[in-house]
């Protein structure tokens, strides 16, 4: 008896939600219909999104033999600054440099990127330009002139442009390969950008290893006039000789840590935003609150 009354109550209660929302049916319409159009203008409004990507690979290295000679001397080698992770380190370390505040900021004070990253607005088909928002940065004085509170400044800082550097920039290894992909509303600016990070990845990595393979064979230069045993010469010689292989093989080739396999190209379509989705979404979210304002004030009626 009690769950047949149940089940009248539930029946009760669902008709009389039917039968509000259907006398309230032209305020939910109307409300609906405005937040349709609303969408669409909305929609139109927001500026394409386009990307570029390059897919990458492992760069050839000849340093079979030196990791072969440094693991069987590997208290010597570490001792002298040598690294044992071999190429699968270094492309784990070069992709968390990619993604570093360091790193970003060379980007910024080597190419000047801070503007187009944070006041970046649109981009102007006809002219072929970047559209600045000019309450963030204005144009004319080359200055940035944003009113925020303190501890901000008119100029962003690197956290700030971090979080922005986060949501253009990306990637992705799988295995040996790598993709990086950069997106933006210029579609000229997503292929640049793409082609300074690979560019700098390389020279950054590259510097750093000449630099550690320099202070390597300084310190092996020493070890060799204290030692006179003939076993260990014959080890610092040859350590001292993969070392000046290291700085041969990087002042000859560019691309030090990564190979391009497929560069970037300038995009031609975009791939957001999706002004479909967000019509919908909106359209949606407007049928609902129509539906809950009628209930609400039904319910308030009674």
């Amino acid at each position: 008896m009690t769950d047949n009354n149940q089940s009248s109550l539930v029946t009760v209660n669902v008709g009389e939600i039917i039968g509000t929302l259907w006398d309230g049916k032209w305020i939910i319409t109307s409300i609906t219909t405005v937040c349709a159009i609303g969408a669409v203008f909305y929609a139109l409004s927001l500026p394409n999104i386009y990307s570029s990507t390059t897919r990458l690979t492992q760069a050839e290295q000849s340093s079979s033999s030196l990791s072969s000679l440094m693991k069987q001397y590997a208290g010597l080698a570490s001792v002298a600054g040598l690294s044992l992770g071999g190429d699968d380190q270094q492309i784990g370390y070069a992709i968390e440099v990619l993604q570093s505040r360091r790193f970003l900021k060379l980007l910024i004070d080597k190419h000047d990127i801070l503007v187009p990253l944070i006041a970046a607005e649109g981009w102007d088909e006809q002219t072929g330009s970047l559209l600045i928002r000019e309450r963030l940065y204005d144009t004319t004085q080359n200055k940035w002139v944003r009113d925020v509170k303190p501890p901000y400044t008119a100029e962003p800082s690197l956290e700030e442009a971090h979080k922005v550097w986060r949501e253009t920039f990306s990637i992705n290894r799988t295995g040996s390969f790598v993709s990086i992909t950069v997106q933006h509303y210029s579609p000229f600016l997503t292929k640049e950008w793409v082609e300074i990070v690979v560019d700098e990845i390389n020279a950054f990595v590259k510097t750093q290893e000449v630099e550690e393979a320099e202070r390597s064979i300084n310190y092996l230069m020493q070890e060799l006039e204290n030692t006179t045993v003939a076993e260990s010469k014959t080890l610092l010689y040859d350590l001292i000789q993969r070392q000046t292989e290291t700085i041969m093989l990087a002042n000859v080739r560019d691309e030090y840590v990564f190979k391009t396999i497929d560069p970037p190209t300038v995009p031609v379509e975009k791939t957001g935003p999706s002004r479909a989705l967000t019509c919908i979404v909106i359209t949606l979210v407007g049928g609902f609150i129509s539906c809950f304002l009628v209930l609400t004030l039904a319910r308030l009626r009674n």
